[in-house]
């Protein structure tokens, strides 16, 4: 964690004295005089009309990284009509055994700027003034950039003690929400939910009984009478009770011997009850697609999966075995990292803590974007720095990253080139 030695805090109204220096150094006597003049409608030049209010935000609104893993949230000021020349803020997180600060920066190019990190992490302080130009409207202070530390989620919070306009005067400030950071755990996704139980099958109903056998008729008299015909075979269900045979013809003097009755019919066999439906098995939860540790199972549907790298040198067209070092992180120089799918264009990034402090000294990812089949990462090289530098996409199977699967990734676009001091803006294609 980079901590720096607290020092004294500059005031809300030292800063806008100092943003009031400021312009008499940049714009000259002129701007400072239009700044401070009398309002009493004397000989001094009249002061200008008092500012509107400003919103100030943490964005993104929320983030989610892996224990370990790192995520940045720009300070932006919403409804600056003209521009922001000094500011006194604060960002804190709620619970540090979740997540901690580990650094803040400053944007804009002010002539003076004092950044303190709590030895704790629990919070970061800004004081800056001096920006001789900035944009009205929207326009981003700061980054702060939180280290996950165990899972859970924290709320991080922003309050702001000053902040002004280019010219020295003062905004009110309507509003500063708080964002929100989630630690995943590494080691199990999401549980699955537990299928519903089958319904128990219906029993069947019981055969009827089979019908009584009718009694056979006398057999007439004459010569020896044939056999009676025997009665047909009821059919079998469940339980039903077998017919009484029918009295044997009586015998007439050599008369024809009655035909035996009918045999009871059986009753028809009871159907068997439905076995229930077994309840569906429960789905699995989804694994959390993040960096350097196994997640996921392999690919869903139709959708592609990917995953973006920007490195420090050249790219590695395949990955290694998980026992080896053949990884980025294990080399200490992945810069950032982004997860997604043809479905949702960003599940994760962030930064991984592995990076070695040379390259995360010299190289600061401004903004990304995943959109229409291409990645695009701005990047500013840091002044006396220059180094070699790689944007690299790669076709994963599936939602999750492990390194056991890893080698099966299949490297899909790369742009490399050597980086002096500047921003950058570099696109690769990724998986559709």
């Amino acid at each position: 964690m980079k901590i720096r030695k607290p020092q004294n805090r500059a005031s809300a109204s030292s800063l806008l004295v100092i943003a009031l220096a400021v312009a008499v150094a940049f714009a000259g006597a002129g701007a400072a005089a239009t700044a401070i003049g009398p309002t009493d409608g004397g000989d001094g030049v009249a002061q200008q009309q008092a500012p509107g209010g400003v919103t100030v935000t943490l964005q993104p609104g929320s983030s989610t990284v892996d224990a370990g893993g790192t995520t940045t949230y720009d300070i932006v000021v919403e409804g600056a009509s003209d521009g922001v020349g000094a500011a006194t803020y604060t960002v804190g997180v709620g619970d540090t055994s979740v997540a901690t600060i580990t650094d803040i920066s400053t944007a804009g190019g002010p002539s003076f700027d004092e950044t303190t990190v709590a030895s704790d992490g629990s919070e970061a302080t800004v004081s800056m003034a001096g920006m001789s130009s900035s944009p009205s409207g929207t326009v981003t202070i700061g980054t702060v950039t939180v280290e996950g530390s165990a899972s859970g989620t924290t709320p991080v919070s922003l309050s702001v003690s000053a902040i002004g306009t280019i010219e020295g005067q003062e905004y009110s400030v309507s509003g500063t929400p708080d964002a929100s950071i989630t630690v995943a755990d590494q080691q199990d996704g999401e549980d699955g939910q537990d299928g519903d139980d089958g319904d128990d099958g219906q029993d069947g109903d019981d055969g009827d009984d089979g019908d009584d056998g009718q009694d056979g008729d006398d057999g007439q008299d004459g010569d020896d009478g044939d056999d009676g015909d025997d009665g047909d075979d009821g059919q079998d269900g469940d339980d039903g009770q077998d017919g009484d045979d029918g009295d044997d013809g009586q015998d007439g003097d050599d008369g024809d011997d009655g035909d035996d009755g009918d045999d009871g019919q059986d009753g028809d066999d009871g159907d068997d009850g439905d076995d229930g439906d077994n309840g569906d098995d429960g789905q699995d939860g989804d694994d959390e697609d993040e960096h350097d540790h196994e997640e996921g199972d392999g690919k869903d549907g139709d959708d592609a999966y990917y995953q973006i790298d920007l490195v420090k040198g050249e790219p590695i067209a395949e990955f290694g075995d998980a026992d080896s070092e053949k990884f980025y992180s294990d080399q200490k120089r992945l810069i950032k990292y982004i997860h997604g799918s043809s479905d949702d264009a960003i599940t994760r990034h962030g930064q991984p803590s592995t990076l070695c402090e040379e390259t995360k000294d010299c190289v600061e990812v401004e903004d990304y974007d995943v959109e229409d089949g291409e990645a695009t990462m701005t990047f500013e090289v840091k002044k006396d720095c220059e180094l070699k530098l790689s944007l690299v996409s790669y076709e994963k199977e599936g939602p999750g990253w492990s390194r056991e699967r890893a080698d099966q990734q299949e490297l899909e676009d790369s742009v490399t080139d050597t980086y002096d001091h500047g921003t950058y803006t570099v696109t690769v294609d990724v998986p559709e």
